[in-house]
């Protein structure tokens, strides 16, 4: 979560490449299996990876490039600057105080009526409309905004799809394929097709990349979430057909949705909401959909019902990842309301009556 902090630029593409680094993870299950093969027991694999982990883990640890006494170096020097443009520097007379707060990532101005030399009031203070859910400065007030339980439902939704078709993919090439030697070939080409997840995780950092050229803030967010839920739908259409091409076609959308769902999801947290809040509401997203995601063994209960069951359960994840396009569409429609409630605003503050030096009123 730390790496937009550390990276802002090009951060989208680092947290896609880290996300990238967790599908192609499986290499160390083809490893075991190799050295299973050649007769080495598992057992003794796996105490391997555990002795490994814990080397490099320790050597990061170590090693890793101190920046504390950089940071507060460089905080005193700000603050000391600070202190000496506050000292040295007064406001003109009539002028409105604004005061920028990194953290919050917003414009603060304080709220009160200011009085010009000519008698006239002006009220400067803030619309209402201008606080929306990403400059909440309350974690409560966040988690209870439409904006992120909205983003909660999108995570769980297409969650539930990745996981059930990773559970259900073994059924499913039983039923396609004729024999288990077709069965253990598709399973070796869904491994290494996963392998590939360092690159479509690029892909979907490069994605994220783009939109800085032409949006800002949440709206960035809106075409990566678009094309993340039109995956899944995808996903879910090619459920219903039964065929070998087709599988070679699952195992290529579900290494590029398997990238864009987790990628897409710690971008929107980045650019959506407070710095301070960042891992504890990242935390809560994840939680929250992986206990959604246990209903995947009812979906599997359903599907051993009757003959026709998988094919209904296919329908009822098609529509769920078709709902799943709510989320950015809200964002859309949500930034559009802003905009308008923004212009208003601007009229309606603009529009002050005055009197003129013959007593007549105009509109300023």
């Amino acid at each position: 979560m730390q790496v937009a902090v550390l990276l802002p630029k090009g951060s989208s593409v680092y947290v896609g490449l880290l996300n990238g680094c967790f599908d192609s993870s499986v290499v160390t299950q083809m490893v075991v299996k190799a050295l299973y093969e050649t007769g080495i027991n598992p057992r003794f694999s796996y105490i391997g990876v555990a002795i490994l982990c814990v080397v490099i883990s320790g050597f990061c640890t170590l090693f890793h490039p101190g920046s504390k006494n950089g940071t507060s170096k460089s905080s005193d020097d700000s603050d000391a600057k600070v202190k000496h443009m506050n000292g040295d520097v007064n406001p003109p007379e009539g002028s409105i105080n604004v005061t920028f707060s990194n953290d919050e990532q917003h414009l603060k101005v304080p709220s009160h009526t200011e009085v010009t030399d000519k008698g006239t009031e002006i009220d400067i203070t803030p619309s209402s409309v201008a606080s929306d859910d990403v400059t909440s400065t309350s974690v409560g007030s966040i988690i209870r905004s439409r904006m992120y339980i909205f983003h909660l439902m999108w995570m769980s939704i297409l969650l539930l799809r990745f996981y059930y078709f990773i559970g259900s993919i073994n059924r499913l090439m039983v039923e396609t394929l004729e024999n288990d030697d077709q069965v253990s070939y598709f399973t070796d080409v869904m491994t290494y097709t996963m392998l590939a997840g360092m690159i479509s995780s690029f892909i979907a950092g490069q994605v994220f990349e783009a939109q800085n050229r032409w949006f800002t803030g949440t709206m960035k967010t809106v075409i990566p979430l678009t094309v993340t839920s039109c995956l899944a739908i995808l996903l879910s259409s090619l459920a219903f057909l039964s065929s070998t091409a087709v599988l070679y076609a699952d195992f290529v959308v579900l290494t590029f949705f398997r990238s864009f769902v987790f990628s897409v999801n710690m971008d929107f947290i980045i650019i959506s909401f407070p710095q301070k809040f960042m891992s504890l509401l990242f935390g809560l997203v994840i939680s929250v959909s992986g206990v959604v995601t246990l209903t995947q063994y009812a979906l599997f209960t359903w599907t051993k019902k009757y003959d026709k069951a998988m094919t209904h359960v296919n329908i009822f994840l098609l529509c769920l990842s078709v709902i799943s396009l709510l989320h950015p569409v809200l964002i859309v429609m949500s930034q559009k309301r802003r905009s308008l409630n923004k212009d208003v605003d601007t009229t309606n503050n603009g529009s002050v009556d005055s009197k003129n030096v013959n007593g007549h009123s105009t509109k300023l």
